[in-house]
């Protein structure tokens, strides 16, 4: 059924995304959070901690028109936009440029006995109270994205992308057969 009417179904789906974008733009709504109160969604909280202790500082480092560099908790150097919408970063820069430059820095950010490695669970009683009306996640983020990040995989497959280039040419290809 899909198949044959793929063209309808493509139009359907990109139209239902227009609609909502148009919804969501002409109602000032630049995250998650501000949407999920406009649309009524359940209120869902959620805890955790950095993944990496200490964590490095949050900096900024320059600001232009539409957007500005941050260096994160993560040491990403990331482009985030001005006005605050929520998206997913532009990465520039890595703290993990070689493995040797990673692993000599690597012990003094995965320190288990460091004191930010400990939730302050009076706080998050505070905050959460046994009695709330609205379920509480545990959120650590996921392995993968963290990988993903600090080993800043656009870039690397673009180096393969020009490495299988060049090899390509000086190699030849491979005839059909």
């Amino acid at each position: 059924m899909w198949a044959r009417d793929e063209g309808k179904v493509d139009w359907k789906i990109s139209r239902v995304i227009h609609i909502i974008g148009a919804i969501i733009r002409g109602n000032g709504m630049r995250n998650n959070e501000e949407a999920d109160r406009f649309f009524g969604f359940d209120l869902i909280s959620s805890i955790g901690t950095h993944w990496m202790f200490p964590a490095f500082p949050e900096e900024e480092m320059s600001v232009n028109a539409s957007t500005r560099i941050l260096r994160n908790l993560d040491g990403l150097l990331a482009e985030v936009p001005l006005d605050g919408h929520s998206t997913i970063p532009h990465f520039l820069e890595s703290p993990v440029r070689t493995p040797a430059y990673w692993f000599a820095r690597k012990p003094g950010r995965f320190d288990r006995s460091h004191p930010d490695c400990r939730p302050d669970v009076k706080a998050l009683h505070q905050t959460h109270p046994n009695d709330r009306d609205h379920p509480l996640g545990v959120n650590y983020g996921s392995m993968i994205g963290r990988v993903r990040d600090l080993s800043n995989v656009a870039e690397a497959l673009e180096a393969a992308d020009a490495k299988w280039s060049t090899l390509s040419e000086t190699v030849g290809q491979p005839e059909s057969a």
